[in-house]
Order: structure tokens, then sequence, then C-alpha cells
């Protein structure tokens, strides 16, 4: 039907214009639900039988963006699946803890926003930690405190109402919490298929990657980038560096 429409055989150019309109404005109500690419054929479709068509045109683009968005969180959130899955109890905890210091940073700065973010995915690390859930809860107080005085903006307010998501303060009966592994004779280095590197550098390069992992949970591409190419040098035999700046990279093309 497309194709004779576009032909003109459909009751000419009335028809198709008028069909053309139809599949933008169809294109533009499933945008708005968030289906990117059924939206994108639609405005691809009219830009066959009228490739003039500026709203058209105008909301392809759109599309196309909204695209790649969701292609991006969707390469993001498998991503946080491989890293968490590829840190033992020890990293975990020390990860827990990386992520606390810095929820404490951001909620004396007053970056609420940022403090909840940092002790939920403490929590999400390593769940018995002990200090992410009453940096949690201080945290839920302070956003509490600013929308009781009118100064909260609309970020913390949602914030705020993923609280109750979250519960506050409480474990998450769903994460589960890693066993404690028994003591090894010693400890090997995480990545090196050779010793590439000195020792001193493969440890340094493996608190660097824990950085990097800190900083990916919490959407700051610009540290994580930094500290994974840091483990690199210091070491560049680092799989798990080289792995996650590789997808990180994949999904900003």
């Amino acid at each position: 039907m497309l194709m004779l429409a576009a032909a003109g055989l459909l009751g000419g150019p009335a028809w198709a214009d008028d069909y053309s309109q139809l599949l933008v404005e169809s294109g533009i109500s499933q945008h708005e639900r968030g289906l990117y690419r059924e939206a994108l054929g639609n405005f691809i479709s009219a830009l066959q039988i009228d490739p003039a068509d500026q709203k058209a045109l105008y909301w392809q683009a759109r599309a196309a963006q909204g695209l790649s968005v969701e292609l991006r969180v969707q390469l993001r959130k498998e991503g946080l699946e491989i890293v968490r899955g590829g840190l033992d109890w020890a990293e975990r905890v020390s990860l827990a803890g990386i992520l606390c210091e810095r929820g404490r940073r951001a909620l004396k700065a007053g970056e609420l926003v940022k403090a909840a973010a940092f002790y939920e995915e403490s929590r999400r690390t390593y769940v018995r930690h002990t200090c992410s859930a009453p940096g949690l809860s201080m945290t839920r107080r302070a956003l509490e405190k600013k929308t009781a005085d009118g100064k909260v903006s609309s970020a913390e307010l949602q914030t705020l109402a993923d609280f109750r998501v979250w519960g506050e303060g409480s474990w998450n009966p769903g994460v589960p919490v890693p066993a404690r592994p028994p003591a090894a004779p010693a400890a090997m280095p995480k990545s090196p298929r050779r010793l590439a590197a000195a020792p001193q550098d493969i440890s340094a390069s493996e608190d660097f990657y824990l950085l990097a992992v800190a900083d990916y949970m919490t959407n700051e591409s610009v540290g994580t980038l930094e500290s994974l190419r840091k483990a690199l040098q210091l070491n560049p035999e680092n799989d798990r560096a080289r792995d996650l700046l590789q997808r990180i990279e994949r999904a900003e093309k």
C-alpha cells in the first residue's frame, strides 16, 4: 500500500499526503511512549512518500537521537551487570567503602542527589556495609528539611520519591550478599597474563580500576575514563580495565 501511495496509484497526491501525515502522527505518538525504533520506521516511511516533509524530518532526527540514548542505556546496564559480577568479596567491601566516602563528601557539600546515588550504589555493592544505611537515612532527612523549607529542586523531589522504593536505610533482601572466601595462602594479581608490570604497579592498577567502577556506577564518565586509562598505563595487562574502557567507547560512538 505504501509503494502504491508513493507512486500515486491510490487516489493521487492528496491521498498520499494524507497517508504520509497519518504515518507522522503515528510516529509522534510512538515517540512519546518511548517506542523510538517503531517511530523511526514510520517517519522513514513518511519521507519515502514526501522527502521534503519538514515535520517528518524533524521527528526522524529526534527518534534517531532517542534510539541512540536507549541503546547507550542498555549497554550501560549490561556493563554494570558484568562489572558487578566480576568483583570478589574483598573488592565489593572496598568498593562499597569508596562509594560511601563519596556519599559523605556529597552530603557535606549539600549535593543530596549525588549523595543518595553514592549511598545506594554502596548498598547494592555490599548490602551489609555499615555506612550505606545511615547515609541514606541522613540524606533523606536532609531532603525532607529542604522540602519543608521550600528550597528543593525537581531532581531532589524525585530522589525523595525514590526513597519510598528503596526503603529508608533498610537492607534490600533482593541483593545477594557474597560469602566471605576462605583465606588464600598468597594474593595473586587479578588481571595479568604475564608479569609485564611491577607488583606494586599491578596493585595500583587494580585500585584505579575500583575507582573507575565507582565512577561508572554513578555515571561520572570523565572520572571513569581517567581512572581506566591510569589503570592500563600502570598495567597494560589489566583485562578488566581494558574491557570496560572498550565497552564505554563503543557506547559513545
